[in-house]
Formats: C-alpha cells, structure tokens, sequence
C-alpha cells in the first residue's frame, strides 16, 4: 500500500479540492479491495487511461530483516535502540508540547481527547495523513489554520527529534543505502552494471536522516522556523523543510567524454 501511493504520488498530479469520490485516482489504494481492483482492470484493458501514462510496476515486498537498503534500525541495532529509547522519556518532549497548551486547550473544548504529548503526536499525524489522503479536515479544524499548523508542527518535530538521532545513529541509519549508491556509481562506468534508472520508496521517516546528514532539515531548525512563522518573520533556515508527499532526492553520475 506505501509503494503503491508513492507511485501515486510521485507520477500523479494531486489537488487537495476534496473531491475524491469523484476520482477514483484519489481513493486507490486508500479505500478497499473491490475499487481496487475495478481500477486496475479497467487501466488493464485502457492502458491510455491510466494517469500521466504511468504503466503498472511490479513490487516485492521483502521482510525487513532482507532488506539491506535498511538494513540498521533499534530493532537490531543496541546503539539506535539505546538512543530512541533514552528520547522517548527526555523531558524535551513535553517542554516543547507545553508551548502549545493553548492549542491543547483548543482541542478539548471542541472535544479531542488530547491527554499527553504522546496523544497530540499521534493527533498530529493523523491530521496530516488526513490532508495527503485527501479527505475533508476535521470539525473545527481548518487544513492551516492555527489548530491545523500547531499539532502537525508538533508531530513532525517529535518525529526529527526522536526517531534521527545524534551524528552517530545518523551514520548508522544511512550507512547502508549510500554504500549501494557508491557500489553503482563505480560499477556502471567499469561496465559491471547495465543499471539505468532505481526507483528506491521510504517514508518522510526514511529521509530524516538523509536531510539531517546533508544539513537540510532537523528538529533544530525546523522549530526555528516554526516559531518565526508564528511571528511573521522570514524564515531563518529556508531549505530546512517537513518533506511533503512524493518528496523526492535525485542522484545523477555523469561521466565525461
């Protein structure tokens, strides 16, 4: 189902009208089987109608133990497991989640039960699973508006702050994906590899710690950011962004003539 919406995503053109029981782009793979499969069959036997020409693609789904590309993670890893562990309980969590109390508040009187900050994470990612799946925001709650922003701010930050790490854990995390673009990049010019085109998929996640590694992105800055957003500030860190859906990193090799 992941693969599938980052296809979506990534060779789609998506709007955010809300009209998604009028299109039936917008609800597969999100609603059910039976839609489903009147989609794919009907792109099977009209190939021209399926959206910007996207051709089916074939998906293997390898447990998570084979699959090398992430091949490091707290379930395997005692230095990742140590440290998520010992964020998870950090009084930073809830320092930054008091700053919003008055979002908190907001929320119960029009009657979220938001008790802690592990409740306002979990409400936060799904107020903005809610806005990529398309679907009609919540009671009270306008997609941007102040509620809107507060919540996934929080929810985004906690993610950065919890599940990156420090340089080490970063290291760790990346360590395997960028020894396969290196083992690529040096195989096709010695004519070991005909490969022309990988597709690799993760979740926003999967690129934390990429965007942390290339000093883009990290809870740092983005709660810089946020704050001088609330103000009306200028951004202090531009390039410091939450990677929307179908964000995308593209490496070229280029070999000179």
């Amino acid at each position: 189902m992941s693969m599938a919406a980052e296809l979506l995503g990534l060779f789609q053109y998506r709007t955010h009208k809300h009209d998604a029981a009028n299109r039936k782009d917008f609800t597969v793979p999100y609603e059910n089987e039976a839609l489903f499969n009147e989609v794919i069959d009907s792109f099977l036997k009209t190939p021209d109608a399926l959206p910007n020409r996207l051709q089916l693609m074939s998906q293997v789904v390898k447990p998570l133990v084979e699959e090398d590309l992430v091949a490091w993670g707290p379930w395997n890893c005692k230095a990742l497991e140590t440290g998520q562990k010992r964020r998870f309980d950090e009084k930073v969590n809830n320092d930054v989640y008091l700053t919003l109390s008055g979002t908190v508040a907001e929320l119960r009187k029009l009657g979220y039960n938001i008790e802690d900050h592990n409740d306002f994470k979990e409400f936060g990612d799904d107020l903005q699973s809610r806005y990529d799946d398309n679907k009609p925001a919540l009671e009270g709650i306008p997609y941007f508006g102040k509620i809107y922003n507060d919540v996934v701010f929080y929810f985004v930050w906690w993610s950065m702050y919890n599940l990156v790490g420090d340089d080490l854990e970063v290291s760790v995390r990346t360590y395997a994906l960028y020894t396969r673009l290196i083992e690529w990049f040096t195989d096709k010019p010695s004519g070991k590899s005909n490969l022309k085109l990988a597709l690799l998929g993760g979740h926003e996640t999967s690129l934390f710690p990429i965007l942390k590694m290339h000093q883009i992105s990290n809870h740092s800055c983005f709660q810089s950011n946020y704050e001088a957003e609330v103000k009306g500030l200028p951004l202090p860190f531009p390039d410091c962004k939450n990677p929307p859906f179908g964000s995308q990193f593209v490496y070229e090799f280029y070999k000179k003539a």
